[in-house]
């Protein structure tokens, strides 16, 4: 007799991925984002899928990837991320300003040289 096959989440999550499941289906069916980004789902396929900025964050993914996925800097600053990492992640000391980091961060343009 054989005994059935136990499938840790992750190995589930992998599997349903290689038989062709999106990110938007493992979603539907219950899986978070830190699952999914363990299974190989890249920041844009989680955004593409409605996980928003916060949770891709808290999945582990950096302010640069979720630039990369076409999170704005607004949405970065709502998720928790601080002006240095959206400076880090190549967004502009304006973009910066117009998402209400001016009066928090102090955030300035370099000198000129």
């Amino acid at each position: 007799m054989q005994l059935p096959l136990k499938l840790t989440q992750l190995e589930f999550c992998n599997r349903l991925k290689a038989a062709g499941f999106d990110a938007a289906s493992l979603k539907a069916a219950g899986f978070d984002a830190a699952s999914l980004k363990a299974a190989g789902f890249d920041a844009a396929s989680l955004k593409a899928a409605g996980f928003d900025a916060a949770s891709l964050k808290a999945a582990g993914f950096d302010a640069a990837s979720l630039k990369a996925a076409g999170f704005d800097a607004a949405s970065l600053k709502a998720a928790g991320f601080d002006a240095a990492s959206l400076i880090a992640a190549g967004f502009s000391y304006d973009e910066l300003r117009n998402c209400g980091f001016a009066a928090e961060a102090k955030v300035r343009a370099p000198p000129q040289p």
